[in-house]
Formats: C-alpha cells, structure tokens, sequence
C-alpha cells in the first residue's frame, strides 16, 4: 500500500512557519510535514 503524498504551496508554509493557520490545519500539517512532503517552488506562471 502507497503511502499518501502531499505538494504543498509555498504560501501555505509560510503561513504554517508562521502559526498563521487555524489549530486544525497546524495539526494536519505537523502529520503531512513528518511524512516527507514535496513543496512547490512556482512563483510566477
């Protein structure tokens, strides 16, 4: 069985670096960082 992945925004760990994010999204991530998520590094399309 294949382990879920995550891609994560940059705004997104910025806000989370920042305690910016609501209790229930801080505790979803805190799982999705521990379990080795790629981070999107667009910044202009």
């Amino acid at each position: 069985m294949e382990q879920q992945q995550y891609l994560i925004d940059t705004n997104v760990v910025i806000d989370y670096l920042g305690k910016k994010l609501p209790a229930s999204a801080m505790t979803f991530l805190n799982e999705v960082i521990d379990s080795i998520p790629n981070v999107s590094i667009i910044t202009r399309i």
